[in-house]
């Protein structure tokens, strides 16, 4: 419990006191509330995840029982006509203390994503990403668990360059293309560094990278942002 409290409030600090510098000396640092309302979706999300996981993990912090994975991951295994809750609920249960790190680490540098589009958007596209980088469980053919956000950050970091709506056609087409040779040179590498917790293999699902990403290029290129006009 205490090493979850020093994980909240090292995350919660940092995005809330690391703020965007001012355009020019001349404009005021923004406070610390104005900083809260454009990273509240960021805040929230990586409170969640690290209260989720405590919860799961009976206050340790260590890793959940083997039936918290059937129940709430992806799987190929035996999902007891849960696939498509386990859709919503696999991007909030991770195998560890260090896969909950690295992914919290992840989501507080990609809430400049957040800044840049707003909470609403940011939403979408996460969601979205989140959602489409779970069709990775059907591409395997061994029995596999899939579980937790990196999906959806990595949809997160790909709409960051391409949710733009000056993008041209042919940039849209290069962001997919490099995409698809990431998933080329992906298939080729040995996609299975296993790790095991009991008679549970998990893996890094590359796949579901890949698929998150595309699924946020494909979002923001076919529901782009609205403009906004002002009356002078």
């Amino acid at each position: 419990m205490i090493f979850y409290t020093i994980l909240l409030i090292s995350y919660v600090g940092i995005l809330l006191l690391i703020k965007p510098a001012p355009n020019s000396f001349r404009d005021k640092p923004i406070t610390i509330k104005e900083n809260f309302l454009a990273i509240k979706g960021s805040l929230f999300l990586g409170v969640l995840l690290l209260t989720i996981h405590l919860l799961v993990n009976d206050f340790t912090l260590l890793g959940a029982q083997e039936k918290t994975y059937q129940i709430f991951a992806l799987n190929n295994i035996e999902n007891n006509g849960l696939l498509i809750m386990q859709f919503f609920t696999h991007p909030f249960i991770h195998l560890n203390l260090l896969h909950l790190v690295s992914n919290i680490t992840m989501l507080g540098l990609l809430s400049v994503y957040e800044r840049k589009v707003g909470l609403k958007r940011y939403m979408a596209v996460l969601i979205v990403s989140g959602l489409v980088s779970g069709f990775s469980i059907f591409f395997y053919t061994e029995y596999i668990y899939s579980l937790g956000i990196s999906g959806a950050l990595f949809g997160i970091g790909a709409a960051y360059f391409t949710d733009d709506k000056n993008l041209t056609l042919k940039d849209w087409i290069y962001a997919i293309l490099t995409f698809f040779v990431l998933f080329a040179i992906i298939s080729f590498r040995d996609f299975y560094e296993m790790q095991k917790l009991k008679n549970i293999n998990f893996n890094i699902d590359y796949l579901a990278h890949v698929l998150g990403a595309l699924g946020a290029i494909v979002y923001t290129r076919f529901f782009k942002q609205k403009s906004v006009f002002t009356k002078s």
